[in-house]
């Protein structure tokens, strides 16, 4: 192979200087380089076709190209893999009928009603359904058992189903783990139950949570390829909090003219009308091929000075750095994985300013909740709980605020259930106002006169990201003409910042008449975020990201980003503290309790820029 070197004196003075053992070991390195860089762009180009070929759907392919790319790079070792099991790695239709779901093969069996009390008994179950794994499931578990990559079939189905169906067909292998709904037996091999809490395809991400022992057990596995049929699937890796690049897969059976968008919002990649998992392998070979893989063709040696390169100062002062991190975290706040988030700190510090951005909930994040002992204002409440409005719409307002806060923070409620909640809320709330008789000239005045507060330092922190020009999406459930007039009032509204929230439309007298169209609660933030994306996409470069709230719902602000490789979430958690630490430091990486000001945050962000 031979290669073209510019031409200059300076260059042909270094070679000329090397002796000949150097010669050949600089140009062995450079080879080594060139062909790196060559296979590179192969791989992107393979994959590419890929992603462009049926039945694959990519909503954004060059950012899946990229997270695809980095977990190639990454190799076997880095990955790991999660998938759901029926309509998943077994297929919808089989033979022009509609096929068996683990449960099926129970309770839609031919045989139930005769031999229920012996063929239910797992040693014996025998194939007498119609439960057919897709084509080619097979053929992906040995891939996965041959580069040793750990899968975790993750369902909402019958666990004893799944295990015995794979036992039978010899694919169960020693990297496989099936988390799912295990049958409960009494001395006689009778079904009388199922062991512990029921996993439904709507609350998988209680469930991995719960699960964290398996994740602890592979986390230096930060990549992860995650398959599933329907949305909840989705939240199968939540228990991941080390996650850098995640590709989601999604297996689209029917109804493809009718759900094709809505699955292409919410997947990565989909694969439409039942197909075989042939596509599943074709990605997985090309990613891992060894023939063709850029790190198989690099020493050791090459990729040691690579990474030195990449990590700016010596090795004392990243030690010093890490030291730094770890103090800051362990004194300031509650941190339920120190090492990964450290470690998350510490590539989002690596890879600087242009690469990241802010995305921060406003009412009780960026405002205290208390104020001279008493509960302070949010945005709404700078309306509807004003001195100067009427006592009858506040009193009103304030049972509303009592009521539903509970709901919003409370752990006794499924995601599902707070998101009905948080509307009637909001459409309550908002009722309330209209009725207020406000003007938009009223604004500056009730701000002014209420006792909503930025958190102190607050203004130090937009400083600090105005200074480094890094994005600031503020994405709030509150009103966006009243958090824009305070940054206004108190001139802390930069060129940076972006506004995404609920804003007002009045007459042509200026009086408020209602909300514009598709209002934003704080359990609807994942639509919210998904309907701005042209602003993910004019930030599309910046794929790390530090994420603020202080409810369960601000967690979803970022579900717009599907180019996400390193985020850390904070959390605050206000009141409370001792009944939901627990919870909030099972959804935030970090969380600071007590209403506390911005210290630490400021601190943090000194720490990375």
């Amino acid at each position: 192979m031979k290669y073209c070197f510019v031409n200059n004196a300076a260059t042909d003075s270094v070679m000329e200087s090397l002796t000949e053992s150097q010669w050949a070991a600089t140009s062995q390195e450079l080879e080594k380089r060139i062909m790196a860089e060559t296979l590179s762009a192969a791989l992107s180009n393979q994959l590419r076709k890929l992603l462009q070929q049926s039945p694959m759907h990519c909503r954004v392919i060059d950012g899946t190209l990229a997270k695809l790319k980095s977990i190639a790079k990454g190799g076997p070792r880095k990955l790991q893999f999660v998938t759901d099991y029926d309509r998943t790695l077994t297929c919808l239709e089989h033979n022009g009928e509609i096929t068996s779901t683990t449960f099926d093969v129970i309770y839609a069996n031919p045989l139930i009603d005769k031999e229920i009390r012996d063929k239910i008994i797992a040693t014996r179950m025998q194939y007498i359904s119609t439960f057919t794994s897709r084509q080619g499931a097979e053929e992906l578990m040995a891939f996965l058992d041959r580069y040793n990559i750990p899968i975790l079939i993750f369902s909402a189905g019958i666990g004893d189903i799944i295990l015995e169906g794979f036992r039978q067909r010899s694919v169960f292998r020693k990297n496989m783990e099936v988390l799912s709904n295990m049958m409960k037996f009494n001395d006689d091999g009778l079904l009388v139950g199922f062991q512990g809490d029921i996993i439904h395809a709507r609350n998988k991400a209680r469930a991995s949570e719960y699960h964290s022992s398996y994740f602890e057990r592979i986390k230096e596995r930060d990549n992860i390829i995650l398959m599933g049929d329907v949305e909840g699937d989705l939240q199968m890796a939540d228990g991941i909090d080390y996650s850098r690049n995640k590709v989601t897969i999604g297996f689209l059976n029917g109804q493809v003219d009718e759900l094709l968008d809505t699955y292409m919002a919410l997947y990565d990649i989909v694969i439409v009308g039942d197909e075989s998992m042939e596509s599943v392998n074709q990605l997985l070979l090309t990613m891992f091929d060894h023939a063709q893989l850029p790190w198989a063709h690099i020493s050791s040696n090459a990729t040691h000075l690579q990474i030195r390169r990449q990590l700016p100062g010596n090795t004392s002062k990243r030690n010093h750095g890490e030291q730094f991190f770890r103090t800051i975290i362990q004194s300031a706040v509650y941190c339920r994985d120190v090492d990964g988030t450290i470690a998350k700190l510490q590539m989002i510090a690596k890879d600087g300013t242009d690469k990241f951005q802010f995305i921060t909930d406003y009412d009780w994040t960026l405002t205290y909740r208390m104020y001279k002992g008493e509960i302070a204002a949010t945005s709404f409440g700078v309306i509807d709980s004003n001195p100067l409005v009427d006592k009858k719409i506040r009193d009103a307002a304030e049972s509303l605020r009592d009521y539903y806060y509970g709901i919003e923070i409370s752990d006794k409620y499924t995601f599902e259930e707070k998101t009905a909640y948080m509307a009637t809320w909001w459409k309550e709330a908002e009722k309330l106002m209209v009725s207020a008789n406000i003007y938009r000239n009223d604004l500056s005045k009730l701000l002014k006169v209420s006792s909503i507060r930025l958190r102190e330092g607050t203004d130090e922190l937009m400083a600090t990201l105005k200074r480094h020009n890094i994005p600031v999406l503020i994405l709030s459930a509150g009103l966006g003409d009243i958090i824009r007039e305070g940054f206004h009032q108190q001139s802390m509204f930069y060129e940076n910042m972006e506004i995404l929230s609920n804003m007002m439309i009045y007459s042509d007298d200026g009086s408020l008449i209602g909300f514009q169209e598709d209002v934003i609660h704080s359990f609807d933030k994942t639509r919210a975020s998904e309907h701005n994306s042209s602003y993910f996409k004019k930030n599309k470069e910046r794929y790390n990201l530090i994420l603020m709230g202080d409810t369960e719902g601000d967690l979803n602000m970022a579900d717009g980003i599907d180019y996400l490789r390193n985020q850390v979430s904070i959390g605050f958690l206000n009141t409370k503290v001792n009944e939901l630490l627990d919870s909030y430091k099972a959804k935030y990486d970090i969380v600071i309790a007590g209403d506390q000001n911005m210290d630490f945050v400021n601190k943090l962000l000194k720490a990375i820029f």
